[in-house]
Formats: C-alpha cells, sequence, structure tokens
C-alpha cells in the first residue's frame, strides 16, 4: 500500500514552492519534490478545490507547444531552440496519482 510522507520542508527561499507557501492560504498543502508510484512530481497543492499538479521547467524564450513532437523555443538571441514534449511526463504522473 502507498504511504504520503510528509518531512519538514525546506526550500530554496526563491522556489516556486516556497514563493506558493508564502502567498497561499493556511488551508493549502504545498508539497514540492514527491515521488508517488514511481513518478516525480514537482509540486502538488492540496487544497480545498482540490489536487494540483504543477511541472517546474528551467526553460528559456518564448515557449511553443505543440501536440505532438518536441516543443520550440525561441531565445532572445533569437536563435531556436527544441524542449521535449513533457505530455508523456504528465500523463505517467496522471496515471500514478489515480493508481495512489
Amino acid at each position: 500500500m502507498d504511504e504520503l510522507l510528509l518531512l519538514e520542508e525546506i526550500d530554496e527561499p526563491d522556489s516556486l514552492a516556497a514563493k506558493l507557501r508564502e502567498v497561499l492560504p493556511d488551508e493549502y498543502l504545498v508539497l514540492a519534490e514527491l515521488v508517488v508510484c514511481g513518478h516525480d512530481l514537482d509540486i502538488a497543492v492540496v487544497g480545498p478545490q482540490g489536487l494540483f499538479v504543477l511541472y517546474e521547467r528551467d526553460w528559456e524564450g518564448e515557449i511553443r507547444p505543440s501536440a505532438r513532437g518536441k516543443w520550440q523555443g525561441q531565445l532572445p538571441s533569437q536563435r531556436t531552440v527544441q524542449y521535449p514534449n513533457p505530455a508523456e511526463s504528465v500523463q505517467g504522473a496522471n496515471q500514478a496519482l489515480d493508481a495512489f
């Protein structure tokens, strides 16, 4: 059976999780860097409206998503870069949450 273990959160002061804990009301629980059924989750927010999962990416530039294939990023230097499409990992994480 799966368990949820809560440890004392120690976040970098500028991290998204720390900022969310600072601005959200007390009825919200912000959990960072979770592993659920073998899938990594960046941030989970549990609140009165339900469960929200946020994925952090250290991508830069203007990102152009694509339904299939890699996503394109236009850097300030006008150089184009490719980023992996997150759909597959998100789908796996959603299935892991459903199983949990």
